[in-house]
């Protein structure tokens, strides 16, 4: 994510010679290829969010069946979320090149400028084409929460036919050159969210996880280095088949690698910060190439950990759980017992 966006540029048509226009040595020529690439991990954190949300789903409906209770869960999953994003959001208009009143209410009426800061504190300002804090991510990310509860039943009835109907807007857009569509939206998010419920849904993860063998471990990484060609030939449309074969890799590889193994769940739990963090620092660090990723990447994994640091010493994670256990009706439960 944050090579793809220091580093790398957009790609998105079948044109092999764009990258040698792109790149003026082997170096950069072969480093070009991997940032680019790097868009692969919208397809990846949309794949896992699915599949997260709907174990976590399993785990509430289990405590609370009853499907009333479900504005409960996606309640409290807005919570979460919006801890992490309004955190960060306050932080950046403290300390950022432009401040509130700079960033909404300059050369705008009142109103204007009001209904442009709510739509950005709540991470929302892309869906109506304003600029803001939160990129399209954020948007399409809020949407698919909202959906969730709808795209769970449907891909436990229909399995892998929901997921060829998420296919669907890449099958226009790539098949039938329809584009009315931007790519950056959450309708080409679906099929790699749907693709995580269903590997949630089958246990899919944990049966490959069972079978570990070094032929597996082979295989995935051949599935990798394939892929990535394929990205590399067919650009965004091969994101999602590069993110099932990364995530197959961790499983077969990565999780049997000790140190690697740490440094990316150290990574992991500071991923949600970094995304939201490293876009305000990319326009400030004025150096270039390799070492601005380096720069950008370190320095947003250090405001990270400073910024947990801050949650636990105000004791703020423990407000968002008890927000999130009192709307999830968890002290309910245990009084009912």
């Amino acid at each position: 994510m944050v090579l793809h966006h220091t580093v790398g540029l957009y790609y998105n048509r079948f044109d092999l010679s764009w990258y040698g226009s792109a790149s003026d040595s082997t170096f950069s020529l072969a480093v070009l290829f991997f940032s680019t690439a790097g868009k692969v991990c919208v397809s990846l954190f949309t794949v896992l969010s699915g599949y997260g949300l709907t174990k976590s789903f399993e785990k509430f409906k289990a405590r609370r069946p009853d499907v009333r209770s479900e504005p409960r869960f996606l309640l409290s999953h807005y919570i979460r979320f919006y801890s992490i994003y309004w955190v960060i959001f306050i932080l950046s208009r403290i300390v950022g090149i432009k401040n509130i009143v700079s960033a909404y209410f300059a050369n705008v009426s009142f109103i204007r400028g009001f209904a442009r800061f709510i739509l950005d504190f709540f991470g929302i300002s892309k869906l109506f084409w304003q600029g803001g804090s939160g990129d399209w991510f954020v948007s399409a990310i809020l949407i698919l929460y909202l959906l969730f509860p709808l795209l769970y039943r449907l891909t436990a009835k229909l399995r892998l036919g929901m997921v060829l109907i998420g296919a669907i807007p890449w099958i226009l857009r790539y098949v039938f050159s329809v584009g009315v569509f931007k790519m950056d939206s959450f309708l080409f998010c679906i099929l790699a969210f749907v693709t995580g419920i269903f590997l949630a849904n089958e246990d899919i993860l944990s049966k490959l996880k069972s079978r570990q063998s070094t032929a597996a471990g082979i295989i995935s990484a051949v599935l990798v280095l394939i892929t990535f060609v394929l990205r590399i030939i067919f650009s965004m449309p091969a994101d999602y088949f590069f993110a099932l074969s990364l995530i197959m890799l961790e499983i077969f590889v990565v999780s049997k690698t000790k140190v690697v193994g740490a440094v990316l769940r150290y990574l992991g739990e500071n991923s949600a910060n970094m995304w939201l963090i490293h876009p305000k620092l990319i326009p400030l660090i004025t150096i270039h190439f390799f070492p601005k990723y380096f720069a950008v990447l370190l320095l947003s994994l250090a405001l990270s950990v400073i910024i947990e640091l801050f949650k636990r010493i105000t004791r703020f994670n423990d407000l968002v759980k008890h927000l999130r256990d009192t709307v999830e009706g968890k002290r309910i439960i245990s009084s009912d017992h």
